[in-house]
């Protein structure tokens, strides 16, 4: 039996905070990935997203892309780079609430204590 087609934003943040490092994590430490180019990037990875990513296409539900921020472990992330990330993910759910009308779920891989 077909279940009903889910709209379902998908992202992450990925980034291991070492409170003990004094030097912040700037923005160039970051790689970010939004948009179409994130599902075809994380289609059929070896990854947590990845495997949201190809479990929901495969079950033909609607994969909304927000974003993925990715940085190597450090210092606490700099408040500037932490709201541009929560003000682009707000804008990712205002778009897809524009375009698709509503979102029945968001997806994300999680990683790290990002502080």
């Amino acid at each position: 039996m077909k279940t009903e087609s889910l709209k379902i934003l998908v992202g992450g943040f990925f980034h291991e905070t070492h409170a003990f490092n004094p030097r912040p994590t700037t923005a160039s430490a970051f790689t970010w990935i939004e948009g179409p180019e994130l599902i075809a990037e994380m289609q059929g990875a070896g990854t947590t997203l990845g495997g949201i990513v190809s479990e929901l296409t495969q079950r033909e539900h609607t994969v909304i892309p927000a974003l993925f921020a990715e940085a190597a472990p450090g210092g606490p992330v700099d408040e500037d780079v932490y709201e541009n990330l929560l003000t682009r993910f707000k804008t990712s759910i205002e778009s897809a609430l524009d375009q698709f009308g509503r979102i029945d779920g968001i997806a994300l891989e999680l990683h790290g204590a990002m502080a």
